[in-house]
């Protein structure tokens, strides 16, 4: 009886210690190297949930008072993802090294990120830093994203730009959308020196949701549009931030990521899916606009304004006929009027079998 005992407390502890949330972070640590002097540079860590209970992130600190820092606030759920940002002022001249101490919910319940690298007041080490070529001009990213923007908000994006020629060359967006505005600093990019882009908002975008401006960054005086010299710009739009009240409105969703791997398996033309979407606020929940990527992907919602106390379904189809074979995920967003979530996405995902 005693063996019988211990041996159902070793198999209660494994259980115990399975049912919890794990954090697993693609870096830990990241190099940035030279860092322009008085430019602030954004440091972001992505991690997923690979645990099977959720993730709470209780609370993020900073080694120092010359970095900031922001984290996903959200719950977690199992293999979901988030992210843990921080940024860097670069008031001082040298060599840096700096801490980011994140506290969950998972084991260990304390882990530490790190960065470092050097300001400089001029940057040279162009071929790392800024991979991405555009005639002679380097860029970090062939995409320049804002992330999340409220209505009403005066976020700029500051993107960093080196001539890598052999003659000046002038600094030039084309296509730029009008609530969009640009400043050059400098107008002018000398030979093999660094300058900046900052993009901001002067006016209102048509809709709510995921959206991409379709621009060019001009190579050379009298350049022309085309693919060699695509340079779109990303943001997702939500309405403007409110403070949260007692009534504010809350969005609870039934499931967040679908598993369609069983469908896939079974090689069915066309997949269902339904989400229950829940108001938990005293308000009234808004769903101000249902987005897919794919031509693949619908989704019908049958209410989008949903009473207090409330339900309403989302419906969604993969139509595995239209898809890309490559494809092993897709995603629906909702913009809502949830000051604390107003992008929600819902990920469609299976498993791809690999032929060998």
């Amino acid at each position: 009886m005693k063996y019988i005992y211990a041996l159902g407390l070793f198999f209660s502890s494994c259980v115990l210690v399975k049912a919890q949330p794990q954090m697993k972070l693609k870096q830990e640590r990241i190099e940035l190297g030279q860092v322009e002097w008085k430019h602030p540079v954004k440091i972001t860590y992505d991690f997923v949930n690979t645990g099977d209970k959720p993730l709470i992130l209780s609370n993020v600190t900073a080694s120092c008072g010359c970095t900031s820092v922001d984290w996903t606030k959200e719950v977690i759920p199992s293999q979901g993802t988030g992210t843990v940002t921080a940024v860097f002022d670069a008031e001082m001249l040298g060599s840096f090294e700096k801490d980011v101490a994140v506290y969950s919910n998972s084991n260990p319940t304390l882990t530490y990120l790190s960065f470092g690298g050097k300001v400089v007041t001029k940057v040279t080490d162009f071929d790392r830093k800024m991979p991405v070529n555009i005639g002679s001009f380097r860029l970090k990213s062939a995409l320049a994203s804002f992330g999340v923007v409220p209505a009403g908000a005066t976020d700029t994006l500051d993107i960093a730009i080196a001539n890598d020629g052999g003659k000046a060359l002038p600094l030039q967006i084309m296509h730029l959308p009008p609530y969009l505005g640009v400043q050059y600093l400098p107008k002018v990019l000398d030979a093999q020196s660094s300058g900046h882009i900052k993009l901001f908002f002067v006016g209102t975008p048509p809709v709510y949701g995921q959206q991409e401006a379709v621009c060019y960054l001009s190579r050379f005086p009298g350049d022309e549009v085309g693919n060699e010299n695509l340079f779109p710009i990303e943001f997702t739009y939500v309405p403007e931030e409110q403070q949260m009240t007692a009534s504010t409105p809350i969005i609870g969703v039934s499931d967040d990521t679908l598993d369609l791997t069983e469908d896939m398996a079974k090689h069915r033309s066309k997949i269902h899916r339904t989400v229950e979407i829940y108001s938990r606020g005293k308000e009234p929940l808004q769903i101000l606009r249902v987005q897919c990527f794919d031509p693949s992907v619908s989704a019908h919602l049958r209410k989008s304004t949903i009473a207090s106390g409330k339900s309403t379904k989302l419906s969604l189809q993969l139509d595995t006929r239209k898809m890309n074979e490559l494809d092993d995920r897709q995603q629906v967003i909702l913009i809502t009027n949830d000051p604390l979530r107003p992008v929600i996405t819902i990920e469609l995902r299976w498993q791809v079998e690999v032929q060998k």
